[in-house]
């Protein structure tokens, strides 16, 4: 990045290293489907959380004893006390908060996914956020669909043939 003047001279550049991290998933969802065929499911947030995405919170040092480790991350609040908005990694999918007729009801996360031909495995992840701004990161999942052949048999019961 460069920084000119109004005569066009250079006055300052930065150089940027970009290094992209993965995500880290909170939780991990498999699905079967057949082949051609729309993943329609609901999943429910669970109301108080250990998740990989929260800050830790650590005690100082001069407070803790050399023998001690450190205290796990503090549980998230309570999600059915605030609303939460999703979004997803791949565009084809349609994802949504359901909403809720009473705070003591969980909050229930909506995908639909149209699946391809089998045996094709889908990955994609879902982001859950606290804020309508999407700043705010609350949890990660991530999504994998198996697409299976559909095999459909019709018999009469006792038939040998």
């Amino acid at each position: 990045l460069s920084i000119l003047n109004v005569q066009n001279e250079q006055v300052t550049s930065l150089e940027l290293r970009i290094r992209p991290q993965p995500y880290v998933v909170d939780q991990t969802f498999r699905f079967h489907q057949s082949e051609s065929e729309f993943l329609k499911t609901t999943i429910r947030l669970q109301a108080m959380r250990w998740n990989a995405s929260g800050e830790v919170h650590q005690v100082p040092p001069s407070t803790v004893p050399s023998h001690w480790a450190p205290p796990p991350p503090l549980p998230v609040a309570l999600v059915g006390t605030q609303p939460v908005w999703v979004r997803s990694s791949d565009p084809n999918v349609v994802a949504g908060v359901h909403e809720q007729r009473s705070a003591a009801e969980p909050t229930e996360v909506s995908l639909k996914y149209k699946c391809g031909a089998a045996p094709e495995v889908s990955r994609f992840l879902v982001l859950v956020y606290d804020d309508a701004w999407f700043h705010s990161l609350h949890e990660i999942w991530e999504v994998v669909v198996h697409s299976l052949m559909r095999v459909d048999l019709h018999a009469l019961v006792g038939q040998t043939s």
